[in-house]
Formats: C-alpha cells, sequence, structure tokens
C-alpha cells in the first residue's frame, strides 16, 4: 500500500489508479459531494471499497462497489481481505463498474489504463 498525501497530473492520476487491485475511498463525512478519484477507478473497471459518501452511494449502487462504515479501519480490512481472497467476487465486481463508467472518459484517457 502507498499513499500519496498531494495532489497529481491526470496523466499520473490515470497511472496510479491502473496499478491499483482495490481503490479504496474512506471519506470522513457523508456530505462528500464528489470525488474525481472515485469516477476514474470505476472507469477504469476497480474492484472499490469505500464509506457511504453521497456519491459513493450512488456510483457504487448495484454491486459496482462495497460500503464500509465511517471511521471503520476493520471493515476495511475485513472487505479487503474478502475481495483479494476472492476473485470470482472481484472480478464481477469490476466488470460492472466499468460497463456502468465506461463511457465517461475519452478515449486517449482509456488507452492509456
Amino acid at each position: 500500500m502507498i499513499f500519496h498525501n498531494r495532489f497529481v497530473s491526470p496523466q499520473e492520476m490515470v497511472e496510479l489508479v491502473s496499478a491499483a487491485d482495490i481503490y479504496i475511498t474512506p471519506y470522513k463525512h457523508k456530505a462528500q459531494v464528489v470525488s474525481g478519484t472515485l469516477a476514474y477507478a470505476l472507469s477504469a473497471g476497480k474492484a472499490v471499497i469505500s464509506t457511504p459518501y453521497l456519491h459513493a452511494i450512488e456510483l457504487l449502487d448495484n454491486e459496482r462497489g462495497v460500503l464500509v462504515p465511517f471511521d471503520d479501519p476493520d471493515a476495511v480490512a475485513t472487505k479487503t481481505i474478502e475481495l483479494l481472497d476472492n476473485e470470482t467476487t472481484r472480478h464481477a465486481m469490476r466488470k460492472r463498474a466499468y460497463l456502468y463508467a465506461r463511457g465517461w472518459f475519452g478515449t486517449e484517457w482509456r488507452r492509456n489504463i
């Protein structure tokens, strides 16, 4: 696991998201309006674990990702292990995410993932 506590360019974001097996977005408040990185992760067809902020609730509906409670690192760890241990579930989640978000970004971006 690598943490980058900084803004990155769109090109670097593509590289980072592409390298991830699971994308985790643990925002602390339900009122979080949007997450551009979550959109990148879905469009790249990544398995996603998130806290239930408003944007995530909508985007991860229909098993396109999993939601865990706010401020619950044990739930994040449990879901991460479950997804890593179950390739079939992880792949199905990735496919649903990709099919849902595939038109969000242009073809130039998609060629880089």
